[in-house]
């Protein structure tokens, strides 16, 4: 168990996401039932076979500057949008530059960039072939724009671990931190990939849902009739510093990052293990590194693509790891109201995670009509409940490649 005094606290909490602009904006959407489905443009939708969405409104990006928005990719715009949302959010903390690092998360990072790119040279050719093409579309640009933004001499970490790559990414800052190594992280994920081109590759593999007559309806997690996940994008940031760090400069605290754990499944590279064996030893490493046992877990945000293999195996982990404690713990599934934002999904989760201890309150799952009768568990869905007491919250995320993370995050 971590001593008190060497506590992290998490004391920014930045967010972009297709139902919020912000953090503060994204979970009152979230309480409020808002869903960030629709419809691919209809002069893209005869391009591929599924046109269903979640963007994020370009109008948010309010704090990236014309020349950022021109020479990088768009998941690097969410990306700087969100990390200077929660830096300030932090109060901008004073720290020795060498104990500051900034830990990032992207699934495709420089995709769409890449595309535009390729396209501008078969239109055009290499004459005037603009200079900060490579700089433009490299995976690692939002972790180095945001070090260079802040001065963080700490470390720039990339991680591209699929759709776990945002948890990830807080997972390694708590390594950090344990090490001794830094004093304040700037930890998250980003993700910008919605194009007709990505839509049918995810098609292809039968991971989307094509329900085109009912948008808001097509993230149904753990649902009877649940046909796949919604393509959407966003980014979540987290600004993790010492408890003692904060204290002293008097800063607000959001919540506090408890544990990690992280796991392969090493058996497909695209399908889950369906016993959930290795998801579940993900959370009981969590557990194990936090000192708490699975009666402690008061809310469970679940990776919940509302694919009918991932649902299932991940109750299944779920029922191995926490027995008959899983009924006393509220799941939630922020999928349902923003699509799947892939390598930012479990950033943006641990965000709306220490959101809700503090305002003591669960987010309900949409469109949970029918349960799998499979899946036993206690899905908040209607309206947002109440909760009591600090608690404590898991958030889970896996990832094609056989990724398993999953983070415990508590209260102030």
């Amino acid at each position: 168990m971590t001593r008190a005094d060497d506590e992290l606290a998490i004391t920014g909490i930045g967010m972009i996401s297709p139902i919020g602009g912000d953090a503060e904006a994204t979970m009152e959407s979230l309480l409020r039932g808002k869903s960030g489905v629709t419809l691919l443009p209809e002069d893209q939708r005869s391009l591929t076979p599924v046109y269903l969405h979640a963007p994020v409104d370009d109008a948010a990006l309010t704090r990236v500057t014309k020349p950022e928005s021109f020479r990088f990719d768009r998941s690097v715009h969410l990306a700087l949008q969100a990390a200077r949302e929660a830096w300030e959010d932090a109060g901008s903390p004073a720290v020795d530059p060498a104990r500051l690092a900034v830990l990032f998360g992207a699934g495709m990072g420089g995709l769409l960039k890449a595309i535009s790119t390729q396209n501008r040279f078969q239109a055009r050719g290499y004459t005037g072939f603009p200079a900060n093409t490579v700089p433009g579309l490299m995976p690692n640009a939002s972790a180095a724009l945001i070090a260079l933004d802040l001065g963080a001499h700490g470390g720039a970490v990339s991680l591209s671990g699929a759709c776990a790559a945002g948890a990830e990414a807080i997972a390694h800052a708590l390594r950090l931190f344990r090490t001794d190594e830094i004093d304040v992280a700037v930890a998250g994920g980003t993700e910008a990939i919605i194009h007709p081109l990505t839509l049918t590759s995810f098609a292809a593999l039968r991971a989307l849902s094509a329900r085109h007559h009912d948008p808001a309806g097509a993230s149904r997690p753990f649902d009877r009739d649940r046909d796949g996940f919604v393509l959407g994008e966003g980014a979540g940031v987290l600004v993790i510093e010492r408890r003692r760090h904060a204290v002293a400069r008097a800063a607000r605290i959001w919540g506090t990052l408890l544990g990690a754990g992280q796991t392969c499944n090493a058996s497909h590279v695209i399908a889950p293990d369906p016993d959930g064996r290795w998801s579940a030893e993900a959370a009981q490493r969590a557990l194990r590194s936090a000192g708490l046992g699975p009666a402690d877990v008061t809310i469970i945000s679940a990776h919940a693509t509302a694919t009918a293999d991932g649902d299932l195996a991940e109750y299944r982990a779920l029922r191995a790891v926490f027995g008959h404690h899983l009924p006393g713990a509220r799941v939630t599934a922020v999928k349902s109201a923003m699509g799947h934002t892939i390598g930012a999904s479990g950033a943006i989760a641990a965000g709306l995670g220490a959101l809700s201890l503090h305002q003591k309150v669960v987010p309900p799952t949409q469109n949970v009509e029918v349960l799998d009768p499979e899946i036993e568990l206690d899905i908040v869905r209607g309206a947002p409940q109440a909760i009591s007491g600090g608690g404590v919250a898991m958030i889970n995320a896996y990832a094609f490649g056989g990724h398993n993370v999953s983070l415990l995050i508590g209260g102030s």
